[in-house]
């Protein structure tokens, strides 16, 4: 008995030393993770310590007008610069000013027509409202000039198509919106630079898509809905205009919107879910995107860390085949879940539906 029991103490001992080491790196990484979560996330403490949000002084290249000062899209036009032929060092904003070409965006690849846009040192004189995508002497710019007398509502799907043009299906810019994982807190401002100074669109997948096009509507003053469709299988969307109770259904992964093909009035997710099980026919879906899946070779996620986009690199297969699209989304909106998010994207009230009971 008494070597029995020496034994079983020798073997709780032995198991005790190949298990503390992985109890405390399991308990490290916990505390780690709460560490982050206390001092990284936006919550309250954040806001004491910073007063304003972090995000504030990022680029935003949305205008309610035709004219756009050069300081506008390149606030560094104050710095001095080396002269073109690098002999002295002069004022940047005296440096000369136009647009020397278009460039590709996914749901656009002939780019914009710049040739009756009218070019000063001092500003960009456009002849209609719409998207631009412009190389210039100072910086690529992607552009959004949305038409003040048009309603709140038409502006944001302007905007909805904006986004979905300018995002691709990937996983390469995960880490800039989500620089620390273990916290879980997101920040679609660091992505502001690269969607609006570059020419490359951004590479994510369809919750981050959501949170970033979130952030661009919620700095324009709209109300947002997180939806997350079975089980968070698929991430998309409803958005609301500030003199509007009426919410609208947007799913940027496939760029996708739908109308009621009778009233011509969009859906919000309730209404969508309900059709899509009741009279699916009755819906008109509008590919507001007209982006393309990547080809495999390219879609590397994060392997690809510096992967640039450009069309030969998407396949001919439109993101949004409504062959595929919905009985896919049929089958996901079997129940789904709605989360408001505020301006530290936090999510809250949340709901669970189920439109087929």
């Amino acid at each position: 008995m008494k070597k029995v029991l020496i034994i079983t103490i020798v073997i709780i001992a032995a198991a005790g030393v190949f298990a503390y080491p992985i109890w405390n790196k399991i308990s490290e990484e916990y505390q780690e993770s709460k560490e982050y979560e206390k001092f990284l996330r936006y919550d309250s403490v954040a806001r004491v310590l910073t007063d304003i949000k972090p995000w504030s002084s990022q680029p935003m290249l949305v205008f309610e007008t035709k004219k756009v000062d050069w300081m506008n899209l390149a606030p560094n036009l104050d710095f001095l610069l080396l002269s073109e032929d690098n002999s002295s060092i002069m004022d940047a904003s005296l440096h000369k000013k136009e647009i020397v070409a278009t460039f590709p965006v996914p749901g656009q690849y002939e780019g914009s027509d710049f040739s009756k846009i009218a070019v000063n040192n001092d500003c960009l004189l456009f002849p209609d409202y719409g998207d631009y995508y412009l190389r210039t002497t100072v910086g690529d710019f992607k552009i959004l000039l949305l038409d003040p007398s048009c309603s709140k509502e038409d502006q944001l799907v302007e905007i909805f198509t904006f986004c979905a043009k300018n995002m691709i299906h990937s996983t390469t810019d995960t880490p800039f919106i989500l620089p620390h994982p273990k916290a879980r807190y997101f920040r679609p401002d660091l992505l502001l630079p690269q969607f609006f100074l570059s020419d490359q669109p951004l590479k994510m997948v369809c919750g981050y898509q959501v949170l970033f096009t979130s952030y661009i509507l919620r700095e324009l003053g709209y109300d947002i809905e997180y939806v997350a469709l079975k089980d968070a299988k698929h991430i998309v969307m409803q958005a609301k205009a500030p003199e509007s109770d009426k919410w609208i259904f947007f799913d940027p992964n496939y760029g996708i919107m739908a109308r009621d093909k009778k009233m011509k009035a969009y859906l919000d997710i309730h209404q969508f879910a309900r059709l899509l099980h009741t009279n699916p026919e009755s819906i008109e879906f509008q590919n507001v995107g007209n982006g393309y899946n990547l080809l495999p070779a390219y879609n590397c996620g994060y392997l690809s860390s510096n992967f640039a986009w450009y069309p030969a690199r998407s396949s001919k297969t439109l993101r949004a085949n409504l062959e595929f699209y919905i009985p896919y989304i049929s089958d996901l909106a079997e129940t789904y879940t709605t989360n408001q998010i505020d301006e530290y994207f936090h999510f809250h009230s949340k709901k669970t539906f189920s439109p087929q009971h």
